[in-house]
């Protein structure tokens, strides 16, 4: 049997990823990490809409449940009152942007609308409230 007719040991694998990949159990617990994140931020949005909603701010939110019709990587809460707005993009702890949201979020403040990537409910609520001033 020659050299590469065995299968390669688990020392190979582990000092080889670059060619074998993260190991499964890593893989899985990416995904589990990815659900958990997506977990947070859409607890953490549903707490900032119902604040919002209870001090009477219009606000849309982007939808997480299937494609949006609006430009890709909007951020996912857009607030306004008395003429004024600004956007927030939830993240979960150690959550990161996308390239769309970069790109969008620049123009977005290239046009001069307040914008904010936010990682907590305080954070979130007083960057809202100081651009708002409702």
């Amino acid at each position: 049997m020659a050299f590469y007719d065995k299968e390669p040991s688990a020392e190979f694998r582990r000092l080889n990823p670059h060619i074998f990949g993260p190991p499964p159990a890593q893989v899985e617990q990416d995904a589990n990490e990815t659900k958990w994140a997506k977990g947070e931020e859409k607890k953490l949005s549903e707490l900032v809409c119902a604040d919002l909603s209870r001090r009477g701010i219009p606000y849309i939110k982007a939808r997480t449940d299937k494609a949006s019709t609006i430009r890709k990587g909007w951020p996912d809460i857009t607030a306004m009152h008395s003429g004024k707005v600004c956007c927030v993009e939830l993240k979960a702890k150690g959550g990161t942007l996308s390239k769309d949201q970069r790109e969008c979020i620049s123009d977005l403040e290239s046009a001069g609308i307040p914008v904010t990537v936010a990682f907590n409910f305080d954070t979130t609520l007083s960057f809202i409230l100081k651009h708002l001033n409702p």
